[in-house]
């Protein structure tokens, strides 16, 4: 199944990134894709131990020029969209900071794929917002690093394997991606001091592949450096247009407390990533 309805979602500062909202429009462009665009503004509250007629009006004024601020963000993408003759349909939302995240997850989740900016690493906000929107959309999240070029057809992918539920939905959501690709690489990534590993189906996962993609390169790697590290290096050798993976194969807990492949894509993405949880 095609791609035919793009939910390019964003939050607050993010809603400004050039380089995320243009992907978002020339996939759309490329998929003959609907454009449905969400940018949220959490509503900001001074806080008042006593009525303040000053600080409620400060208040309103700092809600009032975001929402203006956004608006004119998404004007500026409709504009982009028309230009490339995509449909498209612009949503500003200011509300409290749940109601934001809900009016964004209600979006993507009647949608086909979500395109959205990487989070800076030192942002934990925007970090926690792109976290909750990948496990609560139910599908594919493209996610974009800011001054980085993206592809507007994937013709090299790679997809990160391990034979966990979250790489088998990746796998699946990026089916759209994968049928078009010229070549795609699926690697699986062992690191060295053992522990407790899935099942190794890293050549039923090639087989699966090679149905949809006529040609698949299957790679082994055993890596000191980390899984997240082998997997950039080896997507920067291939000039890999877009990489697939899971998205948080432990709780959240633990990827904070031991880190993970998540923690570090979060960190130190350099290229498009396509996600699923």
């Amino acid at each position: 199944m095609a791609y035919k309805s793009i939910c390019y979602a964003a939050l607050h500062e993010t809603a400004t990134s050039a380089g995320a909202a243009k992907a978002a429009v020339d996939v759309a462009a490329d998929l003959k894709a609907h454009l449905t665009v969400a940018l949220g503004a959490p509503q900001v509250f001074a806080p008042m131990l006593y009525p303040s007629p000053m600080l409620a009006s400060i208040e309103v004024e700092v809600n009032e020029r975001e929402r203006a601020r956004l608006t004119e963000s998404g004007e500026a993408i409709r504009k982009q969209a028309a230009l490339a003759g995509v449909s498209c349909q612009i949503n500003v939302l200011n509300d409290v900071l749940y109601g934001v995240y809900q009016a964004i997850a209600d979006f993507t989740r009647v949608n086909d794929l979500t395109i959205t900016p990487t989070p800076a690493s030192d942002d934990g906000m925007l970090r926690d917002f792109v976290v909750d929107m990948v496990r609560g959309s139910g599908g594919p999240v493209l996610l974009v690093p800011e001054n980085v070029p993206v592809a507007t057809r994937f013709n090299r992918i790679l997809v990160a394997w391990d034979g966990g539920l979250e790489a088998s939905r990746a796998l699946r959501h990026a089916m759209p991606l994968i049928a078009s690709a010229e070549s795609v690489d699926i690697i699986s990534i062992v690191e060295s001091g053992g522990g407790r590993r899935k099942p190794d189906t890293l050549n039923l996962a090639a087989a699966h592949l090679a149905r949809h993609c006529s040609k698949v390169n299957e790679i082994a790697l055993q890596s000191d450096a980390g899984a997240m590290t082998a997997i950039m290096n080896q997507a920067s050798m291939a000039r890999a247009d877009l990489i697939v993976m899971g998205f948080y194969g432990h709780s959240r807990l633990r990827e904070w407390a031991l880190g993970g492949a998540t923690s570090d894509m979060l960190r130190n993405a350099d290229r498009a990533i396509l996600v699923a949880s």
